[in-house]
């Protein structure tokens, strides 16, 4: 099965509306978006809004259904399955883990296009990513590992991956 698929435009205006679900629920408790990086309004809509199109391209591909709950960081996973969703525009970047972030989820990055196309670029589990050769701080705000994608498992191992697939992890 191929690693991508395409929202359509009724997947994409719910895509819309939980984004910016996600954005009223931030202001509204006052959280500070620029924890990590600053950003204008527009940014962090933006921001939010590739984040649920990766989430939901992802869940299309795996065939479970997205979550539509706001508020849950870091408590329950982006999707049904465990997995925790990274998305990037920029078919270079590298897949994120921050120190807060549950170490034993698997983490999934997607590249999300202009047309709402989401590619499935590979995953690794929260306690692989955390190699000092990865720890980085270029915004000078919060460190994090940047997992390179030559470092990440293929897409389709997650599938035949028996602890990611059934909520078991070995502890670390």
């Amino acid at each position: 099965m191929e690693a991508q698929v395409q929202l359509s435009s009724a997947e994409l205006a719910q895509c819309v509306i939980q984004a910016m679900t996600r954005m009223t629920a931030s202001r509204y408790a006052d959280r500070n978006q620029a924890r990590s990086v600053n950003r204008t309004w527009f940014q962090h809509l933006k921001d939010e809004l590739v984040g649920v199109i990766a989430e939901n391209g992802y869940c299309k591909w795996k065939g479970i259904y997205p979550s539509r709950e706001v508020d849950t960081f870091h408590r329950v996973a982006d999707t049904a399955d465990g997995a925790e969703i990274r998305s990037i525009t920029n078919a270079n970047n590298c897949l994120i883990v921050r120190n807060d972030d549950p170490k034993e989820r698997p983490y999934v990055l997607v590249l999300v296009d202009s047309n709402a196309v989401c590619s499935m670029l590979g995953w690794v589990y929260g306690y692989e990513a955390r190699q000092d050769k990865w720890l980085r701080d270029p915004g000078g705000k919060r460190a994090s590992w940047f997992v390179p994608q030559e470092s990440l498992r293929p897409i389709e191992s997650l599938r035949a991956d028996r602890r990611a697939a059934n909520g078991t992890h070995p502890q670390h």
